[in-house]
Protein backbone atom coordinates (compact mmCIF):
# COMPACT_ATOMS: atom_id res chain seq x y z
CA UNK A 1 0.00 0.00 0.00
CA UNK A 2 2.01 3.13 -1.13
CA UNK A 3 0.76 5.85 0.61
CA UNK A 4 0.15 9.76 0.47
CA UNK A 5 -0.69 12.03 4.11
CA UNK A 6 -2.58 14.73 4.34
CA UNK A 7 -3.09 15.69 8.12
CA UNK A 8 -4.08 18.47 10.26
CA UNK A 9 -0.81 19.73 12.09
CA UNK A 10 -2.38 19.95 15.32
CA UNK A 11 -1.29 17.14 18.20
CA UNK A 12 -4.55 15.05 17.15
CA UNK A 13 -3.72 15.88 13.02
CA UNK A 14 -0.12 14.78 13.86
CA UNK A 15 -0.96 11.98 15.76
CA UNK A 16 -3.54 10.16 13.01
CA UNK A 17 -0.61 10.71 10.68
CA UNK A 18 1.70 8.73 13.23
CA UNK A 19 -0.95 6.25 13.25
CA UNK A 20 -0.83 5.54 9.70
CA UNK A 21 2.80 5.33 9.65
CA UNK A 22 2.07 2.11 12.20
CA UNK A 23 -0.60 0.74 9.89
CA UNK A 24 0.37 -2.93 9.55
CA UNK A 25 1.61 -4.71 6.31
CA UNK A 26 2.62 -3.91 3.29
CA UNK A 27 2.79 0.36 3.86
CA UNK A 28 4.73 2.52 2.54
CA UNK A 29 4.44 6.56 3.25
CA UNK A 30 5.74 8.19 -0.41
CA UNK A 31 4.74 11.93 1.29
CA UNK A 32 3.34 13.18 4.84
CA UNK A 33 2.07 16.81 4.03
CA UNK A 34 0.85 18.81 7.46
CA UNK A 35 -2.03 21.42 7.01
CA UNK A 36 -3.85 24.09 8.54
CA UNK A 37 -7.45 24.04 6.72
CA UNK A 38 -6.48 27.33 4.83
CA UNK A 39 -3.56 25.35 3.30
CA UNK A 40 -5.54 22.50 2.54
CA UNK A 41 -5.89 22.99 -1.08
CA UNK A 42 -2.19 23.65 -1.71
CA UNK A 43 -1.68 20.68 0.70
CA UNK A 44 -3.52 18.76 -1.23
CA UNK A 45 -2.48 20.15 -4.74
CA UNK A 46 1.14 18.95 -3.44
CA UNK A 47 -0.07 15.39 -2.38
CA UNK A 48 -2.18 14.62 -5.69
CA UNK A 49 1.04 15.63 -7.52
CA UNK A 50 3.10 13.35 -5.46
CA UNK A 51 0.61 10.12 -6.21
CA UNK A 52 0.52 10.42 -9.68
CA UNK A 53 4.48 11.12 -9.75
CA UNK A 54 5.25 8.06 -8.12
CA UNK A 55 2.26 5.70 -8.29
CA UNK A 56 0.75 6.10 -5.09
CA UNK A 57 -2.25 3.24 -4.59
CA UNK A 58 -4.02 5.56 -1.61
CA UNK A 59 -4.09 9.34 -0.56
CA UNK A 60 -5.51 9.04 3.62
CA UNK A 61 -6.65 13.11 4.57
CA UNK A 62 -7.60 12.97 8.30
CA UNK A 63 -8.68 15.67 10.64
CA UNK A 64 -8.87 18.27 7.90
CA UNK A 65 -12.86 19.66 7.01
CA UNK A 66 -13.59 21.42 3.90
CA UNK A 67 -15.03 25.17 4.61
CA UNK A 68 -17.05 26.31 1.72
CA UNK A 69 -18.93 25.48 -2.02
CA UNK A 70 -15.43 27.50 -3.71
CA UNK A 71 -13.05 24.70 -1.75
CA UNK A 72 -15.23 21.87 -2.60
CA UNK A 73 -15.17 22.12 -6.17
CA UNK A 74 -11.11 22.87 -6.42
CA UNK A 75 -10.77 20.31 -3.84
CA UNK A 76 -13.06 17.58 -5.70
CA UNK A 77 -11.39 18.16 -9.15
CA UNK A 78 -8.20 17.64 -7.76
CA UNK A 79 -9.29 13.93 -5.87
CA UNK A 80 -11.11 13.01 -9.25
CA UNK A 81 -7.86 13.00 -10.40
CA UNK A 82 -6.95 10.01 -8.20
CA UNK A 83 -10.12 8.15 -8.17
CA UNK A 84 -10.19 8.63 -12.05
CA UNK A 85 -7.26 6.13 -12.38
CA UNK A 86 -8.15 3.44 -9.59
CA UNK A 87 -6.12 5.42 -6.78
CA UNK A 88 -7.75 5.14 -3.85
CA UNK A 89 -8.78 8.03 -1.53
CA UNK A 90 -9.73 8.30 2.29
CA UNK A 91 -11.07 11.10 4.34
CA UNK A 92 -11.64 10.68 8.36
CA UNK A 93 -12.31 13.45 10.28
CA UNK A 94 -14.34 14.79 13.19
CA UNK A 95 -15.06 18.35 12.64
CA UNK A 96 -18.68 19.37 11.54
CA UNK A 97 -19.53 18.85 7.97
CA UNK A 98 -22.37 19.83 5.89
CA UNK A 99 -23.95 17.13 4.01
CA UNK A 100 -23.87 18.70 0.87
CA UNK A 101 -19.93 18.39 0.95
CA UNK A 102 -19.84 14.74 1.88
CA UNK A 103 -22.32 13.87 -0.25
CA UNK A 104 -20.22 15.80 -3.13
CA UNK A 105 -16.75 13.81 -2.60
CA UNK A 106 -18.67 10.34 -1.90
CA UNK A 107 -20.53 11.12 -5.27
CA UNK A 108 -16.76 11.16 -7.02
CA UNK A 109 -15.92 7.85 -5.31
CA UNK A 110 -13.75 8.78 -2.16
CA UNK A 111 -13.88 7.15 0.90
CA UNK A 112 -15.56 9.74 3.67
CA UNK A 113 -15.68 8.47 7.26
CA UNK A 114 -16.72 11.56 9.76
CA UNK A 115 -17.85 11.00 12.93
CA UNK A 116 -18.24 13.90 15.23
CA UNK A 117 -18.29 11.73 18.54
CA UNK A 118 -14.89 10.67 18.17
CA UNK A 119 -11.54 12.49 17.49
CA UNK A 120 -9.60 11.76 14.09
CA UNK A 121 -7.20 9.10 15.39
CA UNK A 122 -9.65 7.88 17.38
CA UNK A 123 -11.61 7.02 13.67
CA UNK A 124 -8.49 6.15 12.39
CA UNK A 125 -7.64 3.43 15.17
CA UNK A 126 -10.43 2.07 14.59
CA UNK A 127 -10.53 1.25 10.95
CA UNK A 128 -7.45 -0.40 11.02
CA UNK A 129 -7.59 -1.75 13.64
CA UNK A 130 -4.59 -0.32 15.38
CA UNK A 131 -5.51 -1.63 19.48
CA UNK A 132 -1.52 -2.06 20.54
CA UNK A 133 -0.68 -0.71 23.89
CA UNK A 134 1.47 1.94 22.31
CA UNK A 135 -1.29 2.87 19.76
CA UNK A 136 -4.12 3.26 22.37
CA UNK A 137 -1.74 5.77 23.99
CA UNK A 138 -1.18 7.97 21.06
CA UNK A 139 -5.30 7.98 21.14
CA UNK A 140 -5.46 8.75 24.22
CA UNK A 141 -3.39 11.78 23.96
CA UNK A 142 -5.20 13.16 21.01
CA UNK A 143 -8.59 12.99 22.82
CA UNK A 144 -6.78 14.64 26.10
CA UNK A 145 -5.39 17.47 23.90
CA UNK A 146 -8.71 18.07 21.19
CA UNK A 147 -11.30 17.70 23.71
CA UNK A 148 -9.14 19.73 25.95
CA UNK A 149 -9.01 17.57 28.94
CA UNK A 150 -5.56 17.79 30.01
CA UNK A 151 -4.99 15.31 32.46
CA UNK A 152 -2.05 13.94 30.27
CA UNK A 153 0.51 16.64 31.04
CA UNK A 154 2.10 15.50 27.68
CA UNK A 155 -0.72 17.02 26.19
CA UNK A 156 -0.19 20.80 26.96
CA UNK A 157 3.59 20.36 25.67
CA UNK A 158 3.00 18.67 22.29
CA UNK A 159 0.20 21.27 22.19
CA UNK A 160 2.66 24.08 22.82
CA UNK A 161 5.60 22.87 20.15
CA UNK A 162 3.58 22.05 17.75
CA UNK A 163 2.20 25.59 17.74
CA UNK A 164 5.66 27.26 18.04
CA UNK A 165 7.85 25.61 15.48
CA UNK A 166 7.74 24.94 12.02
CA UNK A 167 6.69 22.31 9.41
CA UNK A 168 9.96 20.98 9.27
CA UNK A 169 9.68 20.07 13.14
CA UNK A 170 6.05 18.92 12.89
CA UNK A 171 6.73 16.16 10.10
CA UNK A 172 9.77 15.23 12.58
CA UNK A 173 7.54 14.66 15.42
CA UNK A 174 5.28 12.39 13.57
CA UNK A 175 7.78 9.90 12.69
CA UNK A 176 9.10 10.00 16.23
CA UNK A 177 5.92 9.65 17.44
CA UNK A 178 5.03 6.38 14.68
CA UNK A 179 8.21 4.82 16.02
CA UNK A 180 7.08 4.39 19.51
CA UNK A 181 8.70 7.65 21.37
CA UNK A 182 5.76 9.41 23.29
CA UNK A 183 7.98 12.44 24.22
CA UNK A 184 11.51 12.37 22.60
CA UNK A 185 14.43 13.82 24.21
CA UNK A 186 14.55 16.34 21.30
CA UNK A 187 11.13 17.67 21.40
CA UNK A 188 11.29 17.91 25.86
CA UNK A 189 14.85 20.02 24.57
CA UNK A 190 12.61 22.31 22.31
CA UNK A 191 9.64 22.43 24.76
CA UNK A 192 12.12 23.66 27.74
CA UNK A 193 13.28 26.20 25.11
CA UNK A 194 10.03 27.60 24.78
CA UNK A 195 8.37 27.07 28.13
CA UNK A 196 9.18 30.27 29.93
CA UNK A 197 9.01 32.99 26.61
CA UNK A 198 5.64 30.69 26.02
CA UNK A 199 3.88 31.46 29.38
CA UNK A 200 4.80 35.17 29.13
CA UNK A 201 3.41 35.59 25.89
CA UNK A 202 0.25 33.87 27.56
CA UNK A 203 -0.03 36.11 30.11
CA UNK A 204 0.80 39.20 28.10
CA UNK A 205 -1.70 38.54 25.66
CA UNK A 206 -4.84 37.95 28.26
CA UNK A 207 -3.93 42.35 28.64
CA UNK A 208 -5.77 42.77 25.93
CA UNK A 209 -9.30 41.41 27.44
CA UNK A 210 -12.10 42.76 26.85
CA UNK A 211 -15.65 41.73 28.52
CA UNK A 212 -18.78 42.89 26.27
CA UNK A 213 -22.72 41.95 26.51
CA UNK A 214 -23.77 40.35 23.09
CA UNK A 215 -27.81 39.13 22.78
CA UNK A 216 -27.40 38.32 26.55
CA UNK A 217 -24.41 36.70 26.68
CA UNK A 218 -21.52 37.05 28.58
CA UNK A 219 -18.17 37.57 25.43
CA UNK A 220 -15.15 37.38 26.66
CA UNK A 221 -13.20 39.01 24.22
CA UNK A 222 -8.69 38.82 23.98
CA UNK A 223 -7.29 41.12 20.79
CA UNK A 224 -3.77 40.70 18.91
CA UNK A 225 -3.03 37.06 20.48
CA UNK A 226 0.13 36.34 18.65
CA UNK A 227 -0.13 32.81 16.46
CA UNK A 228 2.50 31.15 18.71
CA UNK A 229 -0.03 30.88 21.23
CA UNK A 230 -2.62 28.29 21.28
CA UNK A 231 -6.20 29.80 22.00
CA UNK A 232 -6.91 26.52 24.08
CA UNK A 233 -4.33 27.95 26.10
CA UNK A 234 -5.84 31.32 25.92
CA UNK A 235 -9.39 30.05 27.08
CA UNK A 236 -7.75 27.81 30.08
CA UNK A 237 -5.73 31.04 31.56
CA UNK A 238 -8.77 32.85 31.28
CA UNK A 239 -10.96 30.69 33.04
CA UNK A 240 -7.96 30.09 36.02
CA UNK A 241 -8.14 33.61 36.97
CA UNK A 242 -11.35 33.28 37.51
CA UNK A 243 -13.32 34.72 34.55
CA UNK A 244 -16.57 33.14 33.43
CA UNK A 245 -17.47 33.75 30.35
CA UNK A 246 -20.11 32.48 27.74
CA UNK A 247 -18.85 32.95 24.79
CA UNK A 248 -14.45 33.47 24.62
CA UNK A 249 -13.53 35.23 20.97
CA UNK A 250 -9.59 35.18 20.78
CA UNK A 251 -8.46 37.46 17.89
CA UNK A 252 -5.24 36.58 15.75
CA UNK A 253 -4.14 38.27 12.88
CA UNK A 254 -4.97 35.54 10.42
CA UNK A 255 -8.74 35.06 11.91
CA UNK A 256 -10.81 34.44 14.94
CA UNK A 257 -11.06 31.54 17.14
CA UNK A 258 -14.72 30.69 19.58
CA UNK A 259 -14.93 28.79 22.83
CA UNK A 260 -17.92 27.76 24.79
CA UNK A 261 -19.72 25.73 26.67
CA UNK A 262 -22.70 27.79 26.02
CA UNK A 263 -23.25 28.22 22.49
CA UNK A 264 -22.22 25.81 19.45
CA UNK A 265 -19.91 27.79 18.11
CA UNK A 266 -19.36 25.34 14.66
CA UNK A 267 -22.31 26.72 13.82
CA UNK A 268 -21.94 30.22 14.52
CA UNK A 269 -17.94 30.59 12.56
CA UNK A 270 -19.65 28.31 9.67
CA UNK A 271 -21.84 31.90 9.49
CA UNK A 272 -18.52 33.68 9.43
CA UNK A 273 -16.82 31.23 6.88
CA UNK A 274 -15.03 29.21 9.57
CA UNK A 275 -16.02 25.54 11.20
CA UNK A 276 -14.64 23.36 14.22
CA UNK A 277 -16.17 22.03 16.68
CA UNK A 278 -19.21 22.68 18.99
CA UNK A 279 -17.48 24.25 21.55
CA UNK A 280 -14.36 25.20 19.70
CA UNK A 281 -14.36 26.62 16.33
CA UNK A 282 -12.50 29.51 13.86
CA UNK A 283 -13.16 31.69 11.29
CA UNK A 284 -11.28 33.64 8.60
CA UNK A 285 -12.53 36.80 9.83
CA UNK A 286 -10.76 39.37 12.30
CA UNK A 287 -12.34 42.10 14.49
CA UNK A 288 -10.61 45.61 14.65
CA UNK A 289 -12.28 46.48 18.29
CA UNK A 290 -15.17 45.23 20.35
CA UNK A 291 -18.14 47.45 18.05
CA UNK A 292 -17.13 45.23 15.45
CA UNK A 293 -17.80 41.67 17.34
CA UNK A 294 -20.59 43.09 18.73
CA UNK A 295 -22.22 44.12 15.45
CA UNK A 296 -21.21 41.15 13.97
CA UNK A 297 -22.14 38.70 16.61
CA UNK A 298 -25.66 40.38 17.67
CA UNK A 299 -26.83 39.46 14.05
CA UNK A 300 -25.93 35.74 14.47
CA UNK A 301 -26.37 35.12 17.75
CA UNK A 302 -30.39 34.13 19.40
CA UNK A 303 -31.04 35.97 22.30
CA UNK A 304 -30.17 34.42 25.39
CA UNK A 305 -32.90 33.08 27.22
CA UNK A 306 -33.31 33.58 30.84
CA UNK A 307 -32.41 31.32 33.56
Amino acid sequence: MKTVIVSHSDVDGVVSAALIYRVKGDVSVLGCYLSSIRALIRSLGLAVNNALVNGASHLIISDLNIADDNQTKVITKLLSKLVNIGIEVYWFDHHKWLEKFINELTGIGVNMYIDESMVAAEIIAKYFRLDDDYSRKLVELAIDDDRFINKNPLSTRWRRVLRWYDWNFRRKAVKALAKGDLWPKWVDEAYKTIETIYVAMLRQAIKNLKIIDVNGYKVATVFNVPGKVHPGDVHLELISQGLDADIYVLIYSGGTSFRSRVVNVASLAQKLGGNGHTHSAGAPIRFSNVDEVKNTLSKILPIKAKS
